[in-house]
């Protein structure tokens, strides 16, 4: 039977060395060699072992690899995770546990949010095609100044806001 080096696991599961170390001083894989792994050259695994690894990292990330793939911050991506917007599965680490988030799900995250983004700016858009019609923004700002307003928008947007509310109270 032929067995996987460190180094070799490490590519297959796409961790780091020192993450991999930590997965064996928690017992989420044990080296066929753990006593005698200094002089053998290194540890070595059990490809099983190897594959149930892989399907438990296969296309996840960590917080911060998710932060970077969505281009928000780690603190941004966890609130996501907590409000359960963003899906994400647990897994033990040590005596704490560790939220992965599959790419996947990351995805369709970043869709979502670049689609609210895109229709917040075609609102602002509709907000300022008002002040596009060059005549109707002179005329506004001459009535802003008549009474008493320092900016034209201001004036405009406290106008339909009382518009607004005589339609709610009717």
């Amino acid at each position: 039977m032929s067995y996987l080096s460190l180094e070799e696991v490490c590519d297959r599961v796409g961790l780091t060395k020192n993450q991999l170390g930590y997965l064996i001083k928690y017992k989420h894989i044990e080296p066929i060699n753990l006593d005698t792994w200094k002089a053998d050259g290194g540890y070595c695994f059990e490809k099983e072992d190897v594959k149930k690894l892989e399907e438990l990292y296969k296309d996840c990330l960590t917080l911060k690899e998710a932060a970077e793939f969505l281009n928000k911050s780690k603190t941004y991506v966890h609130n996501a995770a907590k409000d359960g917007i963003l899906p994400f599965k647990e897994i033990a680490k040590g005596k704490s546990t560790e939220r992965l988030y599959l790419k996947s799900d990351l995805e369709i995250f970043k869709e979502r949010i670049e689609n609210r983004s895109k229709e917040k700016s075609k609102e602002k858009k509709q907000h300022l095609s008002l002040y596009l019609d060059e005549k109707v923004l002179e005329a506004i700002k001459k009535k802003a100044e008549k009474k008493g307003y320092n900016g034209y928008k201001k004036f405009a947007e406290d106008i339909l806001s009382a518009e607004v509310k005589e339609d709610i109270e009717e």
